[in-house]
């Protein structure tokens, strides 16, 4: 998914990739594992960072 995160006191564009973690026993949900790229530079490029204006502390883009 792709969302604009408060990076350093500014938004920045991040690609969240996400996994959910399960037992194998007895196949219970144990947690999740995140993790955030920066693609400001590649978004700015793309001209899409004027789709969303954040007025919460995060925006997300589908």
């Amino acid at each position: 998914m792709i969302v604009q995160i408060p990076v350093n006191g500014e938004y920045r564009w991040q690609r969240l990739t996400v996994k959910s973690l399960w037992t194998t026993k007895y196949k219970n949900y144990a947690g999740v594992l995140g993790h955030f790229k920066d693609i400001q530079d590649e978004m700015v490029r793309r001209g899409e960072d004027v789709l969303e204006k954040c007025s919460e502390d995060v925006c997300l883009i589908f």
